[in-house]
């Protein structure tokens, strides 16, 4: 079997398993639960926390969840598309314990297919050089480093 009808298979299996939720200010506790697993830096957490307030139709706050309803990852996406074609991920984290399984992997072709379908032509994460974890995984999945510098961009054309 193929490697990539493997990879097919366990995204299919994946599906199964875990399904997201669009949050907003009346689903904030959610937001609240996650991030007291995850632990996101305050920064994230202020930008999103204004997120779920604004109410803004070019961001999104999606929660991933297992089929037991428990959160178990967070995206935080600003869609640009009109502007300048480029959807950014401000914030992507899963938990410790659904990380390496390709779950991960499957979010990240879930938005692209989302972020072509609207018209960008590309996706973008900033990271801090000393997320040096999150830097391998993103280089694994595709994305090329955009710039060097104390932020790092990581952009994936979709």
């Amino acid at each position: 079997m193929s490697r990539w009808r493997k990879l097919e298979e366990k995204s299919e299996r994946m599906k199964w398993h875990y399904h997201i939720q669009f949050l907003n200010n009346q689903t904030r506790a959610i937001f609240e639960t996650i991030n007291e697993q995850l632990e996101l830096d305050k920064a994230r957490v202020s930008a999103i926390e204004q997120a779920l307030e604004a109410d803004n139709r070019n961001e999104f706050i999606i929660a991933v969840k297992d089929n037991d309803e428990n959160p178990v990852g967070l995206l935080f996406i600003t869609a640009d598309t009109p502007a300048d074609k480029v959807w950014t991920i401000d914030s992507f984290a899963l938990v410790p314990e659904v990380q390496k399984q390709g779950l991960g992997r499957l979010l990240n072709q879930t938005i692209a297919e989302w972020a072509a379908d609207s018209g960008a032509n590309a996706l973008q994460i900033k990271l801090a050089k000393t997320e040096t974890e999150a830097a391998a995984f993103l280089t694994h999945i595709g994305y090329q480093v955009k710039a060097d510098a104390e932020i790092v961009t990581f952009q994936l054309t979709v």
